[in-house]
């Protein structure tokens, strides 16, 4: 009974998992075109499938802790430790955390890719910004009767240190 639970559960994490992938290699290509009303539909739905999977980690955590009779606690047991607790479905067991931890290793190299993306395009953007208000600094602003004027708060871009 305890060894089907374990696998419909790391089974429905995998799922999980999964599905997360798939919606992070969306977010990653909406990134590369900045669809920021797509973007926060990603992290609505990045948060709810961490919800549930924080959900199926705590009923992990609860039916390791009842393998190990441990009753009314919950004890954090790392995913390659569930086979040797649940020996009588091993194989099926070992499958599913191996499928677990590839998948967790996939999000993590297109979460570091995102990151990386968003880090060198706020850098470009802040550089851009950084040539325009240094340029309008120097060559100054003219007025309606061609006289130099002093530079002010009210041009459309201005650098702040």
């Amino acid at each position: 009974m305890a060894a089907h639970s374990i696998i419909d559960l790391l089974e429905k994490k995998e799922a999980l998992y999964t599905e997360l992938l798939a919606l992070m290699a969306e977010e990653s290509q909406a990134l590369n075109t900045i669809a920021l009303e797509r973007l926060w539909g990603y992290t609505k739905e990045k948060n709810r499938l961490s919800t549930e999977i924080e959900g199926l980690r705590s009923e992990l955590f609860h039916l390791a802790s009842q393998r190990l009779g441990l009753d009314d606690t919950t004890v954090p047991v790392a995913l390659r430790e569930l086979p040797r607790l649940f020996c009588e479905e091993a194989a099926h067991v070992s499958r599913s955390v191996e499928a677990i931890l590839r998948l967790k290793g996939e999000l993590k190299v297109i979460t570091t890719s995102s990151r990386a993306f968003v880090t060198e395009y706020l850098e470009t953007v802040e550089e851009i910004i950084g040539i325009l208000t240094t340029q309008s600094a120097k060559t100054g602003t003219y007025g309606m009767n061609r006289h130099l004027m002093e530079t002010r708060s009210s041009l459309f871009l201005r650098g702040e240190a």
